[in-house]
């Protein structure tokens, strides 16, 4: 999920309706992005503890919380910005990047311990938005420049790249993988783009749908 950075979290039971424990926000002044650890076991959030971002004292924070107590299970720090993250389907990874100027790296880091497994350069210009393929090791990204990539972790290749009209805000992997959502606020369209059958890194500039 995406959030707008803010300080309220709340979990419901959707077969009940009911809340429940809210994860422990304590000095924790952003929650910048949330995302699901195995199943609905755990909830993994980037936060920014102390003071607000920019200001001296502000940290950039991994929080790993158990889902059912809203208990801190662990943190990890990072002296950079973090900004997005995205969960593997498998639910036991994700990767996560910074959206700041001098960020052109993703890392993939082990949902249990919360260590960065893998670090790629994926781009050149600020990373805008990030989305897991369904059942594949592919990771899609984008950034300032209005490119798309998707990346295959296994090998560390590009296997497509498109250029899109405007910055893609979101992107998002339909069920079967076959299709890639990008959205942007500029004007208002989303695309779809095909996702190449094979991800050896041949690249692709394909268009599927607006």
């Amino acid at each position: 999920m995406n959030t707008a950075p803010g300080t309220t979290v709340a979990v419901f039971d959707t077969s009940t309706g009911q809340p429940l424990p809210p994860p422990d926000l304590t000095n924790i002044v952003a929650v910048r992005d949330l995302g699901w650890l195995r199943g609905e076991a755990q909830l993994v959030g980037l936060v920014s503890t102390g003071v607000p971002r920019g200001r001296d004292g502000s940290v950039d924070t991994i929080v790993l919380w158990d889902a059912a107590s809203g208990r801190i299970i662990r943190t990890a720090t990072r002296d950079v910005a973090m900004d997005m993250l995205a969960v593997s389907p498998d639910g036991r990874h994700f990767a996560e990047a910074g959206s700041t100027p001098n960020e052109h790296s993703v890392r993939i880091r082990d949902g249990e311990t919360l260590a960065v497994q893998q670090e790629m350069r994926i781009h050149n210009g600020s990373i805008t938005a990030l989305a897991w393929h369904p059942s594949l090791p592919l990771l899609a990204t984008a950034d300032h420049t209005k490119t798309i990539r998707i990346w295959d972790c296994a090998t560390e290749k590009l296997a497509a790249e498109w250029r899109s009209f405007e910055v893609a805000l979101h992107l998002s992997f339909s069920p079967n993988g076959k299709f890639l959502l990008s959205e942007g606020n500029d004007s208002g369209v989303d695309r779809v783009w095909q996702v190449p059958e094979s991800a050896d890194g041949n690249k692709t500039d394909g268009e599927a749908d607006r």
